[in-house]
């Protein structure tokens, strides 16, 4: 292997390793935000649905 291919290897793997890194912190951002939902506030149904 020469250097230019090790060095585009290994920023693969900081792409990939940064996107896992955003997608564990979406879930948690989701997870907490759930969390703070009161469901009982949210309608099954508009009025307009009840007929």
């Amino acid at each position: 292997m020469d250097a230019s291919t090790s060095k585009s290897g290994r920023s693969l793997w900081l792409w990939v390793a940064g996107l896992f890194v955003f997608g564990a912190l979406l879930w948690v951002a989701m997870f907490t935000a759930t969390r703070h939902v009161d469901t009982r506030e949210v309608p099954l149904a508009t009025k307009g649905a009840r007929r």
